[in-house]
């Protein structure tokens, strides 16, 4: 009976982290779609959290769309504004950039979007992105 619980637990487990689970589903490593809306006239928006795993290591961005062809800002951010990477300009549609930071592994991060104060409308910005 022992034989048959191992292999039990063992083939359950396999199938978890063959198809993921939550746990994996936050991991930095991995690549997460965002669809946020920037608000007019400087507005901002962030994404889910990821869970950093490399310390100080850069993230990853790609923008795959801005609305109106406006370029957005970005950068990684930890916790309720308490730490921020250095922050990226003029990423416009078609774009792949690092996002460098000194955030610690272990903490949760997400990325912030913001455009230009004197947009007069809401923006909507999709892509993905990953903390490492």
């Amino acid at each position: 009976m022992k034989k048959l619980k191992v292999v039990g637990v063992a083939t359950g487990l396999a199938a978890i982290l063959a198809v993921g689970s939550p746990l994996a589903a936050s991991a930095g490593l991995v690549y997460h779609s965002y669809d946020l809306t920037i608000y007019k006239l400087g507005g901002w928006d962030y994404s889910a959290n990821q869970n950093k795993v490399t310390s100080s290591k850069a993230g990853d961005l790609r923008v795959d769309f801005v609305g109106n062809g406006y370029s957005i800002g970005a950068s990684m951010l930890r916790g309720a504004m308490t730490q921020e990477g250095t922050k990226r300009y003029n990423l416009s549609a078609g774009t792949w950039t690092t996002l460098p930071n000194g955030i610690s592994a272990g903490y949760d991060v997400n990325l912030k979007v913001w455009g230009n104060p004197i947009w007069p409308v809401n923006i909507q910005t999709t892509g993905i992105w990953r903390s490492n």
